[in-house]
């Protein structure tokens, strides 16, 4: 008889998370040769918004006195109303200001008129993240807004509120801290 090998299940790990700290953020600005790229690295790091609503946001839904945004197709169905930084509401303007004129009501067109769907959105920060030689996803964006915020103090139910996250776990999980981020903060103690 000949012996069995006992199995061993190959070890499963989770896709490498990515974040863009506020030097990438600035190398991403530099390089984005299209005022819609720039405008989508700003928005998407100052709004923390999921693609899916970014892609969705119509034209009715930004409201640029109060500074306020309303994400009406959020995960499970659910909206919510989101706060504009001073820089997402000038580049906003500036953006609308160049916008291609369309029947389309919705924020995000491309040349053509059309609405840029996630895909389009992931193209677009793939290829500045190219230039710029930074790891760069819409994804990694909605992280950065995380990271960068609550490195700033921002308390994290209010930045669990801004996600959409249910659960504040889920909202800690995208806050990417370095250890030199934690020693330069602890430094000033």
């Amino acid at each position: 008889l000949q012996a069995v090998k006992k199995y061993k299940p190959r070890r499963h790990l989770p896709p490498k998370k990515i974040t863009v700290d506020q030097v990438g953020l600035e190398k991403l600005l530099e390089v984005a040769s299209s005022p819609l790229d720039k405008f989508i690295v700003i928005f998407l790091s100052q709004t923390g918004l999921r693609v899916t609503e970014a892609a969705s946001l119509e034209l009715k839904d930004i409201d640029l006195d109060r500074r306020v945004l309303i994400v009406r197709l959020a995960k499970w169905g659910k909206s919510r109303r989101v706060g504009l930084t001073q820089e997402a509401v000038a580049a906003i303007e500036d953006y609308l200001a160049i916008r291609p004129k369309s029947v389309d009501t919705h924020l995000f067109l491309n040349r053509q008129g059309k609405p840029i769907d996630r895909y389009g959105f992931r193209i677009r920060l793939e290829k500045v993240g190219r230039l710029a030689g930074v790891a760069v996803s819409p994804h990694a964006l909605r992280r950065a807004f995380v990271t960068l915020n609550a490195n700033k103090g921002r308390p994290l139910v209010m930045l669990q509120m801004a996600c959409g996250h249910s659960d504040i776990a889920t909202t800690r999980s995208y806050c990417l801290t370095s250890e030199d981020e934690a020693i330069q903060a602890m430094q000033t103690w």
